[in-house]
């Protein structure tokens, strides 16, 4: 994994420049999330973008 400035306080991806909450714990699907993580990019981009076709919350 590398920096992601823009989706830090002050980066450029958010308008209100508070930047992305990073909490969390991945249950499942890792193989998954590398796959994304080893796509190509452009900048900070990836090329083509990833659609996502639906996501799911889970609580315990």
């Amino acid at each position: 994994m590398s920096d992601q400035p823009s989706l830090d306080f002050g980066g450029k991806r958010f308008d209100d420049g508070q930047g992305a909450a990073a909490f969390g714990r991945g249950v499942a699907g890792l193989v998954v999330v590398q796959q994304i993580q080893d796509r190509p990019t452009e900048g900070q981009n990836l090329t083509p973008p990833i659609r996502i076709i639906s996501a799911t919350r889970v609580t315990r």
